[in-house]
């Protein structure tokens, strides 16, 4: 029996009760990066950004922005430009809490506070992203404002996404209702949106909203949504004429939406990577002990399977006894597995995130690997301790 070889039995136990757990959790890591990384953005394939930064300290910022996004606006094969102070899809974004705001003498605030991501563009602000409007309209050139946001008796108009209106609207209607930061304006919401991705290592990354904001604050983020088949090339030349237009700032290289896509989620393809490398080391690690222990098992009980065989038992019976004896410490594994996950699970909840699915899905795993790696030991050993047994005789 296996349980004569108490220490070994006990180690391999252990180890894969490790295992599992040591599986589990990158299971976990890297289904959630997974995930992550395959979120489409919601914003238009042929979105390019282009960040200007001057750096002379007499230029007149507003006026070059206006100047080059008319430029922009007739360079062929530029559909939409707008400019705005912070990028979508990376960490270059500004947020806040925002309240559901009712219009009376008191201007009362909902007292739920939503963190949302916001942009400030001009009326080509959602054509540049490529985002669609569900509901309401957009932007009109009279509500776009060149320096402070009027005061509460005019407020600034907001264009939402689906998710920041169901979270400040709870599923009504968002048109024709108000929002509020914590000492910020009054917005008035005029349309809602397709979701996109504001900020991609965020959880509420798709709480977002765009407003009339034109002012120019140090630098600019120009957007661009560019239909070319040639579009990297375009946007190019289009970035090299911008730098002859001015010489008194600087024009970093285009980033296309696939590219910032990679530059933000590099960390998190490491983290694939990394883990996914741990999940094979483990299962290779299993395999060797599996095999290792499975050599020392019919090893020592090599003269009894020999005995059974010369009496008739079948080649199939004997390994699935073996397998049997062998999966033993397996099931118990797995079972004290269950049994430490919810330990830990109930004692520790913050500190033990992942699913007890993944945990299964760990020892399943484990269990194909055992049983690869111990049939062919054991249906090896039969014939070679017959064939043993008789040459002693």
């Amino acid at each position: 029996m296996i349980f004569r070889h108490r220490l070994l039995s006990l180690l391999l136990v252990l180890q894969m009760v490790l295992a599992i757990h040591l599986m589990a959790i990158s299971i976990d890591i890297v289904a959630e990066h997974v995930v992550k990384v395959s979120r489409s953005s919601g914003i238009a394939d042929s979105f390019y950004s282009i960040h200007m930064q001057p750096y002379h300290k007499h230029l007149d910022l507003n006026e070059l922005v206006e100047s080059d996004l008319g430029f922009i606006r007739s360079y062929p094969g530029v559909d939409f430009a707008s400019s705005s102070y912070a990028l979508p899809m990376s960490d270059r974004v500004f947020s806040s809490f925002f309240y559901r705001f009712v219009v009376s003498e008191q201007g009362e605030k909902d007292i739920n506070a939503v963190r949302a991501y916001f942009f400030g563009v001009d009326t080509d602000g959602a054509n540049a992203l490529g985002l669609k409007i569900r509901a309401g309209r957009n932007f009109y050139p009279s509500e776009l404002y060149g320096s402070e946001y009027q005061p509460n008796t005019q407020f600034a108009k907001a264009m939402i996404t689906q998710t920041l209106a169901l979270e400040l609207f709870s599923g009504e209607s968002a048109l024709g209702r108000y929002f509020s930061g914590v000492d910020g304006p009054v917005f008035e919401v005029i349309a809602v949106l397709d979701d996109f991705i504001a900020e991609p290592q965020s959880p509420y990354g798709k709480s977002a909203f765009l407003a009339p904001d034109t002012v120019v604050r140090k630098f600019r983020y120009y957007w661009l949504n560019v239909k070319s088949e040639n579009a990297d090339m375009l946007v190019d030349k289009l970035r090299e004429q911008l730098v002859r237009r001015n010489d008194k700032r600087s024009v970093g290289e285009p980033v296309s939406i696939s590219q910032q896509q990679s530059r933000v989620y590099e960390r998190d393809f490491e983290l694939i990577k990394l883990f996914s490398s741990v999940i094979v080391l483990l299962t290779v690690l299993c395999a060797f002990s599996s095999y290792a222990f499975a050599e020392m098992h019919v090893h020592k009980q090599g003269a009894s399977i020999a005995l059974r065989y010369a009496m008739g038992a079948s080649k199939k019976r004997l390994v699935r006894d073996g397998i049997s004896e062998l999966g033993l410490l397996l099931f118990l594994a797995c079972l004290l597995s269950l049994l430490v996950y919810l330990v830990l699970r109930f004692s520790f909840e913050e500190f033990i995130s992942f699913s007890v699915l993944y945990l299964l899905s760990a020892a399943c795993w484990v269990l194909a690997v055992f049983y690869f790696s111990v049939f062919p030991v054991v249906s090896r050993s039969i014939k070679r301790d017959f064939a043993q047994s008789l040459r002693w005789e």
